[in-house]
């Protein structure tokens, strides 16, 4: 337990003490306090609230920040595979999350830079199996963010659910007026065209779609 809070300090603490009532995990703790002291978005001016709920009264996000551009964060402390998962991978832990993604997140964004999906770069570890794909050289922080933005192409697919999540996904991002203006628009395609587009990115790992996730 005393190793859990060595990173943390009386700031974050009190941060949380302020504005966290319900708690965050150990883990988030730590990738909050290493955010905090290396990402100037993170620092306390910025954090409004913790662990609250959205307006549809179920689901959470991690932070609030006073900003807009990002409005939500969520923290990820998740390694190649997913802890609470047992061996199933991130992309089989982003299904089980669906709920909170498609009715929290999405479903309260005016676009796609509204939030942002922080990975924890110290839990997530590569098989070396993967790493022999990249040129030698390629640093490492680039190959985890592939990793996890590939675990996230997954998800996209629907491969764990032979692509009912697939549709889910894409009319949340369809029904939500701001969001799909911010995507497809001003003069917006058809929906079947839209889909089809929406499927080229997710083939792409197309920034267009991708770029809310981060990995530090």
């Amino acid at each position: 337990m005393i190793k859990a809070f060595e990173n943390i300090d009386g700031t974050i603490l009190g941060l949380l003490t302020v504005k966290s009532p319900n708690g965050i995990g150990i883990d988030q703790m730590n990738q909050l306090a290493r955010l905090m002291a290396n990402n100037s978005q993170y620092s306390g001016s910025n954090i409004l609230r913790f662990n609250k709920k959205f307006p549809d009264g179920t689901n959470h996000f991690d932070i609030e920040f006073t900003t807009s551009t990002p409005k939500y964060g969520e923290l990820k402390s998740w390694g190649a595979c997913a802890e609470r998962h047992g061996c199933d991978n991130i992309s089989q832990a982003l299904k089980d999350d669906n709920g909170q993604f498609v009715n929290g997140y999405l479903a309260n964004a005016t676009s796609l830079d509204d939030f942002v999906y922080n990975f924890d770069i110290g839990k997530i570890t590569i098989p070396n199996s993967y790493i022999a794909n990249f040129p030698a050289g390629t640093p490492f922080e680039l190959i985890q963010t592939q990793f996890v933005k590939e675990q996230w192409q997954k998800y996209f697919r629907g491969t764990e659910t032979s692509g009912a999540f697939q549709y889910n996904i894409f009319d949340a991002f369809w029904n939500n007026p701001s969001l799909r203006n911010s995507l497809w628009g001003p003069t917006l395609p058809t929906q079947t065209i839209a889909f089809t587009q929406f499927q080229n990115w997710v083939e792409t790992l197309d920034n267009k779609l991708f770029k809310f996730i981060k990995v530090e």
